[in-house]
């Protein structure tokens, strides 16, 4: 599309909706400017193998991990966050989820507006998610989104920041710039 000059620009967006009454909108060419709130902060693109973004940092409630070498691809064909298992086992540990029988964490619902805010460091700047945002509640089911998969490749670890992430944040995958613009949902 971009090479046969159909769009505007070499940019595209997405903005996920919150429930089944609004499920998004993706936007090729151009940015929808009632999709977010204040100011798009964009990141460099790390790797064009897939969009991915240095991460700094993740702060879980008042602890902080510096991560070094350390991507986040930024899928919105992923639901969970998927990062590295001691990683994910020790955030789980700390929301006091259980493991099920089918590989899922479980954590009771009633104790979901007590957990702490994940953020996210990308380009020096912080983008917190709520418990509300990385725990999911299915059929009164509150399944924790954080997944353990390990993808190390030769110049890091690699994580993969899906829908939970998204539905929070406006994103815009920046031919041009070579970058990844986040901003708030509208």
């Amino acid at each position: 599309m971009v090479n046969q000059g159909l769009l505007d620009a070499p940019v595209f967006t997405f903005r996920l909706g919150d429930g089944e009454g609004d499920g998004g909108e993706a936007v090729f060419g151009g940015i929808d400017d009632s999709h977010y709130t204040g100011k798009i902060t964009y990141v460099p693109v790390r790797r064009r193998a897939y969009w991915e973004v240095e991460l700094e940092k993740v702060r879980f409630g008042d602890e902080e991990l510096e991560l070094e070498n350390t991507g986040a691809a930024i899928d919105t064909g992923t639901s969970l966050i998927a990062l590295p298992s001691d990683i994910a086992e020790m955030l789980n540990a700390q929301i006091g989820a259980t493991r099920s029988w089918n590989g899922q964490y479980t954590v009771p619902c009633e104790k979901v507006p007590s957990l702490p805010d994940l953020t996210f460091y990308f380009g020096g700047k912080p983008f917190p998610i709520k418990a509300t945002d990385y725990i999911l509640n299915v059929q009164n089911t509150c399944i924790s989104a954080f997944t353990g998969m390990d993808i190390n490749l030769p110049w890091g670890s690699l994580w993969i920041v899906g829908d939970v992430f998204l539905r929070r944040y406006f994103t815009v995958y920046d031919l041009g710039r070579d970058a990844v613009g986040f901003a708030k949902s509208a």
